[in-house]
């Protein structure tokens, strides 16, 4: 919200027809009213908590929040958006795992604090492929824009105009292939019930992708994902491994997870996610043996007083790329990470 606000009052103070429009954007899936319930009382001590950059009280601010504060039930939702996207008049685009946050500006020799000291790829689109990820970014924004202006509660800044459906553009295909561009897909859909929890996927584009380039490896698979927790990618991983005595593998994952790393937290959720890929990298060792190596980066140098968290001896450098490459020919990079 900061940055919005800096960004609207650069708006209003611009000469010129600029017109700008932002809002937060949701996945349409929700939690039924059986966990709504069960986790009404947890909701209100997060939002009781929440604190803007300006150390407001988000709840005086926002008429949604402050009806969970009185005792209505929330609308919670256990889906977020992860892709990272931009495209520019249809014909460019930018995919991958950088998302727009000025923590994620590191150096190429890693000379920012820990905290800020990352390791990420994208890669630019145009022509055919970006227009495809244009369709998928048009459909994702004329959705939530229709919610947004449904909402009695739904901000909207000085100096930026309320969000307004894009053209229609229909409903972008599955995947696309094109020549040597393939742009693969994951999505899901609300799944409606009482106890509904999880979405249901429509498109598994991205998980197919990938078990199709591991099932082809012949010599070699390089992989670096933040997290590998799948354990249909692990099962596939260590199939073919012992399927093909000659083929090796290169695993870069970060040292520890973001939120325990650099903030210190050891929830349940954050343990859960280790203990899968725990369970995910035993798997891969078993299938691989002694043809397989695991590695973390560090910055090339010892500790220094701005480093949060330390890999024996030095900074952390912390993974979040999406990278799938086998046999040097073919590489899948998005913002998936390798979970399931």
């Amino acid at each position: 919200w900061a940055s919005l606000k800096n960004l609207s009052n650069r708006v209003e103070g611009a000469a010129g027809n600029m017109s700008i429009e932002v809002m937060a954007a949701r996945h349409p899936a929700e939690l039924g009213p059986f966990w709504r319930r069960m986790f009404a009382g947890r909701a209100r001590r997060e939002v009781r908590g929440l604190k803007t950059a300006a150390d407001v009280d988000v709840s005086e601010e926002y008429p949604g929040l402050r009806s969970v504060l009185s005792g209505d039930q929330p609308r919670l939702y256990p889906v977020t958006h992860h892709q990272k996207l931009a495209v520019v008049d249809d014909d460019f685009a930018l995919i991958g795992g950088l998302d727009l946050d000025e923590r994620r500006w590191d150096t190429p020799e890693h000379e920012r604090p820990a905290p800020e000291t990352w390791r990420d790829v994208s890669i630019a689109l145009r022509g055919a492929p970006a227009g495809l990820v244009a369709r998928v970014a048009a459909k994702i924004w004329t959705d939530c824009a229709a919610d947004w202006a449904a909402r009695s509660d739904a901000p909207v800044l000085a100096g930026l105009d309320q969000p307004t459906p894009w053209e229609e553009t229909g409903e972008p295909s599955a995947d696309g292939d094109f020549g040597s561009a393939h742009v693969a897909l994951t999505r899901s859909a609300p799944k409606p019930g009482f106890f509904a929890f999880a979405p249901e996927t429509t498109d598994d584009g991205t998980e197919r992708a990938a078990l199709s380039l591991i099932r082809g490896a012949k010599r070699l698979i390089y992989m670096e994902t933040q997290f590998l927790r799948s354990a249909v990618i692990a099962r596939a991983l260590a199939d073919a491994a012992r399927a093909n005595p000659k083929l090796e593998m290169v695993l870069i994952l970060p040292f520890a997870p973001e939120r325990y790393a650099f903030e210190g937290r050891r929830d349940t959720a954050m343990r859960h996610g280790e203990a899968l890929q725990l369970s995910a990298l035993r798997r891969i060792a078993k299938g691989f043996g002694d043809r397989l190596v695991v590695l973390s980066p560090a910055k090339p140098m010892r500790k220094d007083e701005n480093d949060t968290f330390v890999a024996y001896g030095a900074g952390a450098v912390y993974v979040h790329s999406k990278i799938l490459i086998t046999d040097a020919e073919t590489a899948l990079i998005g913002s998936a990470n390798m979970n399931g």
